[in-house]
């Protein structure tokens, strides 16, 4: 399997991906030439991809309150994808991603990529 492996990885900066065409878009990013649309109104942070402009304005409202809640227990966020992806652990039906080398077991695939590069 190729996460424990780690197949991809790039030349410039190292980071390894699962996926040549994860590789080859984040080889855009070091483009310095690429327009970058979005832009961050409190520093100089830019970058053409929407979600992560939303994710780097996290660390300007650390102190934000966290507006999404879980309606089944009393999880909190102030990103939807995380509150998606924690919803699945309610989910009784949820796909479960084990490692094919040990006996660990997840619902939530990141964190058996996670743990495979371990």
């Amino acid at each position: 399997m190729k996460f424990h492996e780690g197949q991809f990885r790039c030349k410039i900066c190292f980071k390894k991906f699962t996926q040549q065409g994860h590789l080859r878009n984040h080889m855009k990013t070091h483009d310095e030439n690429r327009p970058k649309p979005f832009k961050c109104e409190l520093c100089d942070y830019s970058t053409d991809i929407k979600q992560s402009l939303e994710n780097h304005l996290r660390i300007h409202n650390k102190n934000r309150e966290k507006s999404l809640k879980c309606n089944q227990c009393d999880y909190k966020t102030d990103l939807k994808s995380h509150l998606k992806s924690h919803m699945q652990r309610h989910n009784p039906n949820r796909v479960k991603f084990p490692c094919l080398y040990c006996n660990y077991e997840t619902t939530i695939r990141s964190s058996l990529k996670r743990h495979l590069k371990k």
